[in-house]
């Protein structure tokens, strides 16, 4: 169920090619499936469904109604039917990108706008329709879909529809939160900088994803924000920091690593300034009861 196939479009005149229900299922009749992919798809095309494109890996250039922007592991992309996209490899000399393409039928898309009451925002032409995962995430629809893809007809629907519900809420979760004064491209740029996957990149190669130089940039982020793009990327890696010693064990130099920072000492002192304990203190006061009762035996 998970091998390659060729790519089956069905041209319309002039107009862009148009991917079929049999390219992206494989079974006939459904309302949700998913496919793996590994290879460019260089037509620009539309659909008869709708999909979501999710990064597991490598990178890969998406054009999307003339937009161009480089995906890597944890991006997303909710794609309507009349949106015009392809996908070409971002570095020509590195090939490895991989990904999970989520399709569904309009019928499943009105279920979930209903239920959420979101249906007429998404549709919207000037929609922002892409967000990022967290590698947590990310391994959860990889292990549904290795799961899914065992099984009969009726779960692997099942399964399906629940990765897309989950990464549905997802995107109406991180719109709501970007309901604000500002303007379109920092709400594109904050939703780009929420993810793990960006603490190895300079502040330099972050503003690449802006229409301004880095200058200009961090005169307009202070402005709308009050923070300097510095330190909102800062308190990014914190938060982040937080979560790993709450829910993972991994030693405080690995986690500090894992940020970016140039020092253990520098991350505890940072840790401390804005939490109040040191990442050691933290971590043994949300530590779980059976944890803490081993320490003290």
């Amino acid at each position: 169920m998970n091998k390659k196939r060729e790519p089956i479009y069905r041209p319309i005149g002039s107009m862009p090619a148009k991917a079929t229900w049999k390219l992206s299922c494989p079974f006939d009749s459904l309302d949700a499936a998913f496919n793996w992919n590994n290879v460019e798809y260089p037509v620009e095309h539309t659909h008869a469904h709708w999909e979501i494109l999710l990064v597991t890996s490598g990178r890969i250039l998406h054009t999307i109604n003339g937009k161009e922007k480089v995906l890597t592991k944890g991006d997303v992309w909710l794609v309507r039917p009349e949106d015009k996209h392809k996908l070409t490899y971002a570095d020509k000399d590195h090939k490895d990108y991989q990904s999970i393409t989520f399709v569904f039928t309009d019928e499943l898309f009105a279920k979930l706008s209903s239920a959420y009451g979101h249906g007429y925002d998404v549709r919207k032409s000037d929609a922002n329709l892409s967000f990022t995962i967290d590698g947590e995430l990310v391994d959860y629809a990889i292990e549904c879909c290795l799961t899914a893809q065992m099984q009969p007809k009726d779960k692997y629907q099942t399964i399906s529809t629940i990765v897309i519900n989950r990464l549905f809420l997802v995107l109406l979760e991180k719109r709501m939160n970007n309901i604000s004064s500002y303007p379109d491209w920092l709400n594109d740029f904050i939703s780009y900088l929420n993810s793990p996957y960006r603490f190895a990149m300079s502040v330099r190669e972050l503003a690449r994803q802006t229409p301004y130089s880095y200058s200009r940039l961090t005169t307009l982020f202070k402005f709308y924000t009050g923070q300097t793009l510095l330190q909102y990327i800062n308190e990014l890696k914190l938060v982040y920091a937080k979560k790993l010693l709450r829910t993972t064990d991994r030693q405080i130099l690995e986690i500090s690593n894992d940020i970016y920072y140039d020092s253990v000492s520098s991350f505890n002192h940072n840790f401390k300034k804005k939490f109040g304990k040191t990442p050691s203190e933290y971590r043994k006061a949300h530590a779980a009861p059976e944890t803490t009762r081993a320490e003290q035996t």
